[in-house]
């Protein structure tokens, strides 16, 4: 894979977005700072997909998007009671997810979205 690694940063003191552009980062373990990492996706309206954003499925249910550290591999967290999984995979052996998704909001400015 040849993408470029790409991250957005979220100021937990000013309560927005910062930019990162020319700034090495050493450390992202931080208690001022929650970096999310682009997920090499892009959402149908070519916007990217970021940890952290909140998407909107094609059956109009709105979920949040995390990497799955065990298995490897960005997932969109729901929970389906009948087949009972809590995520389905964005991404799994070069696939995408299997249908269109955008991007509502995420996890820090528009977290209702989720409720």
């Amino acid at each position: 894979m040849n993408r470029k690694i790409e991250f957005r940063v979220w100021d937990k003191l000013l309560k927005k977005y910062i930019s990162i552009n020319g700034i090495l980062v050493i450390n992202f373990d931080s208690d001022d700072y929650c970096f999310q990492q682009y997920t090499g996706f892009d959402d149908l309206n070519k916007k990217k997909i970021y940890e952290g954003d909140i998407v909107e499925l094609d059956d109009g249910r709105k979920k949040s998007i995390s990497w799955n550290a065990v298995e490897g591999y960005w997932r969109v967290d729901f929970e389906d009671q009948d087949n009972g999984f809590d995520y389905d995979c964005l991404a799994m052996n070069g696939g995408e997810w299997n249908g269109p998704i955008k991007v509502a909001g995420n996890i820090f400015e528009t977290p209702d979205l989720l409720k």
